[in-house]
């Protein structure tokens, strides 16, 4: 009796089985259950979830688990048959979940090897009666892989792992191992994903966001041990002038000299519930951009710089002289709703546009083009046949190390975790196109080939909502086999995706050193960081004391422990700190923008003007600093620099919906009606259910004479919130100033139930009172108003006094 070893095989098949093996069948039971399925090969529903009928092994795949289902409740144990016409291998099993022992496996492949073999698996019950049976075939390829898989291992749904980055891992398997694939690098503080190494295995690169900049991309050798060190960054956002962007799926030159990535860059990027498909994330717009490592120059790629159009996925031809990329028509602001980025300038036009996106009924399309690199000038881009204009979306092309064959996705729609989407294979010099016989019936993507060009490694959720990697063999004809799963890549429940292969031999160690944020403090800083972003105020805040302790005069420390002590209400505190911030880097706008910011809260806006001003005087392109800067020269009186700032905020985000209230507010004192519904309305089609902005457009309507807009408005803003207390008054003030007086009554009254104590319902339940005659009722609400400090009740009480 032998016991089979721990498997990792996400949560299908974490137990220990206990197993016979009879060579040759020569227990007598089984040899007479097999030899009874034989003669009668038809029993109840039995089927072998893994390996897949007709799938074919590496030569140096580790050993792998079985699986299997049935209706029958009767089965008590299962017969497990290896054999062909010559030879015979039986073993029991007591659950529907079993793996062979290596040594048994390791002769299967020596026996077999260039050939198929037959896998019974018989369910028997207490009386060792046939109860269920089903049959596969699985075969051993002469071909080893001969190359490990690097990929990411990342828990779910992607909305956790996008909060707790530090929680993901990144591994290199090499197929042949039954252990648990080692870490390569893992406690990374910030988000890193899309790599690419060269075809040779010696160059490597990887967005990483570093120094908090989601645009920063690392490159480096590859060996045992890569450091992720500060001099081995560039950073995207240098091509844009430091406007942001993501730098999307970049691919590194199979010379390792380049960089190709997609700027100018918006996408729709969301996370959603469900578990299975838990992000919808795709390119809107985009120009691919070249990054020169030797010259440390940046140049949009000729013939794949249309902004009318999307160019992103790029991907190299083996020999570094064609790209192959994705385009569509670009989505323009104005239908998504996306200022740059995923920044959302319009939230009604985004939503509307998500939602069709998510009905299918605004469909983003992608076709395959080649362009000539040309040592980065680029060329006329044609379309690849076969992968464009087909009415699908086609994406992630990976030509073979030959430049034999190309292999790319196909989707109804969009990119990227498409439930439909499929492997599709074609000459590289066209002529046909075939779907892969590999594709699983639950997502197909991300793929790549090893570096003999005899298999590719890819993404499926064929066995559950936690992405696996799976093999496929490629023949000389461009055929898949079915594919076989690889094993022992996670722990249970923790998904796999970005899987490459890496040019390296086999149990090649190699460790990746995070080396940018550990000096200086940066880990911690990061870490604080996070923790206040996750409202852990506290734990924020005694990371930072820690980091203050190690390097004192850091001040970026004392800028983020200040940043930490507003949000904790301290105020004191974190003007101190931002103080000392400012001292240490005086260039660093943050600090002036958010010491101004402190200072808004501590009411002393002159001081808050002087820090502002500084601030957009060092750093133009701070929406947020301007808007400060407008609302501290509203407090002191100063409307038309208020307006000017505000306008300043918009024009470097449109979206801004509190800075166009604002500036509305700002226009209705200097009786710009007209400008302040403008504003106001724009706020209405970027928020359509907020009523206090019905509210003031219905001030502005009033005030520039339009009475019956005005009503409307009001109205609006009650239908929205019942109980909305400025509503009700500001229309019975419209309804006094057209001496409309019982509209007025009915509506002051409403305000009244609502706030019988607020001084300036008192105040206008006063007046209206008199204007109808009800003077002794009116002027005691004056008083009471005037008691409570409302100036003007306090200037009617006394003209009524005398």
């Amino acid at each position: 009796m032998m016991k089979n070893k721990h498997l990792h095989f996400g949560c299908l098949l974490s137990l220990f089985v206990t197993l016979w093996l009879m060579q040759a069948c020569q227990s007598n039971d089984a040899e007479k259950i097999f030899n009874s399925w034989q003669e009668h090969p038809v029993y109840a529903y039995l089927k072998i979830i893994y390996p897949f009928d007709s799938s074919l092994f590496p030569s140096d795949f580790a050993c792998p688990g079985f699986i299997w289902e049935e209706d029958s409740a009767k089965s008590v144990s299962w017969i497990i048959s290896f054999y062909d016409k010559n030879q015979h291998y039986c073993f029991s099993s007591g659950t529907k979940k079993w793996k062979p022992e290596r040594g048994f496996w390791e002769r299967i492949k020596k026996e077999f090897k260039g050939k198929y073999l037959k896998i019974c698996i018989i369910g028997v019950d207490d009386k060792k009666n046939i109860t269920s049976a089903a049959q596969i075939n699985i075969g051993i390829s002469p071909d080893p892989v001969g190359a490990p898989v690097f990929y990411r291992d990342i828990p779910l749904p992607f909305a956790f792992a996008r909060a707790h980055v530090d929680s993901i891992k990144w591994r290199l398997q090499d197929v042949s191992s039954d252990e648990l694939a080692p870490v390569v690098m893992e406690n990374l503080p910030v988000c890193a994903n899309c790599h690419s190494f060269s075809p040779n295995g010696k160059y490597f690169g990887m967005d990483v966001d570093a120094l908090g900049i989601k645009s920063a991309y690392i490159t480096a050798d590859v060996k045992e041990e890569i450091d992720f060190s500060p001099e081995k960054f560039n950073y995207w956002s240098d091509f844009q002038n430091g406007e942001f962007t993501y730098g999307l799926l970049s691919q590194v030159s199979p010379d390792g000299r380049f960089v190709v990535s997609t700027l100018k860059d918006h996408e729709i990027f969301v996370p959603k519930p469900d578990l299975y498909y838990s992000n919808f994330f795709f390119p809107i717009r985009g120009i691919l951009v070249v990054y020169d490592r030797q010259t440390k120059k940046y140049w949009a790629l000729p013939g794949a710089d249309n902004p009318d159009f999307i160019q992103s996925n790029p991907s190299w031809s083996p020999d570094g002289k064609y790209i192959y990329f994705t385009r569509g028509t670009a989505v323009s602001p104005e239908e998504s709703g996306i200022l740059r980025g995923t920044a959302i300038a319009d939230s009604v036009k985004f939503n509307d546009f998500l939602n069709r996106c998510f009905e299918y009924k605004r469909l983003v399309v992608f076709d395959l083009y080649k362009i000539p690199f040309n040592e980065g000038k680029g060329g006329k881009a044609e379309p690849v046949k076969g992968a464009s204009e087909n009415g699908m979306s086609n994406y992630f092309a990976k030509v073979s190390p030959d430049g034999k064959w190309l292999i790319f996705n196909k989707a109804k729609s969009f990119m990227l975790l498409q439930p439909d989407s499929r492997l599709y294979i074609m000459p590289v010099e066209g002529g046909w196109v075939r779907e892969l016989e590999c594709n699983t019936n639950q997502m197909n993507s991300w793929h790549s080939w090893s570096p003999d060009g005899k298999w590719i490694v890819f993404s499926s959720k064929v066995l559950g909502p936690y992405t696996r990697l799976f093999l496929s063999h490629i023949d000389e004809n461009g055929h898949a086999s079915k594919p076989v799963m690889i094993e022992n890549l996670v722990p249970d429940k923790r998904a796999v995706n970005i899987p490459e292969f890496v040019n390296i031999p086999p149990g090649q160690k190699m460790k990746m050193n995070d080396k940018f944020s550990k000096e200086g403090d940066y880990n911690l800083i990061v870490r604080a960081y996070w923790l206040r972003l996750r409202g852990d105020y506290d734990a924020s805040l005694q990371t930072l004391n820690f980091a203050m302790k190690k390097t004192p005069s850091d001040p970026e420390i004392f800028y983020q422990r200040g940043l930490t002590y507003i949000k904790l209400n301290r105020l004191e505190e974190a003007l101190k700190d931002l103080d000392s911030s400012i001292v240490l880097n005086p260039e660093n706008a943050s600090a002036w923008g958010e010491r101004g910011h402190v200072r808004l809260m501590m009411k002393d806006f002159k001081a808050a003007v002087k820090d502002l001003e500084k601030s957009v005087a060092i750093y133009q392109k701070s929406p947020q600093a301007y808007y400060n800067l407008a609302y501290a020269h509203s407090k002191l009186g100063n409307k038309n620099a208020a307006i000017r700032y505000y306008t300043n905020a918009l024009s470097l985000n449109p979206g801004y919906i509190e800075a166009l209230m604002n500036r509305g507010v700002e226009r209705i004192e200097i009786k710009d009606y007209q400008g302040a519904i403008a504003d106001f309305s724009a706020y209405i089609r970027l928020k359509p259910d907020d009523p206090l902005i019905y509210v003031l457009r219905a001030n502005a309507y009033d005030e520039s004479g339009n009475y019956s807009q005005a009503l409307t408005d009001y109205d609006k803003a009650i239908s929205l919130k019942r109980n909305f207390l400025p509503a009700y008054l500001n229309k019975a003030i419209a309804h006094y100033r057209q001496n409309d007086f019982n509209q007025a009554w009915n509506n002051i009254i409403q305000a009244w139930q609502l706030g019988s104590q607020h001084p300036e319902v008192l105040y206008w339940k006063g007046m209206i009172s008199i204007a109808m005659g009800k003077k002794t009722e009116g002027y005691n609400d004056l008083k009471a108003s005037a008691a409570k400090g409302f100036q003007p009740a306090r200037a009617e009480v006394e003209k009524y006094s005398r």
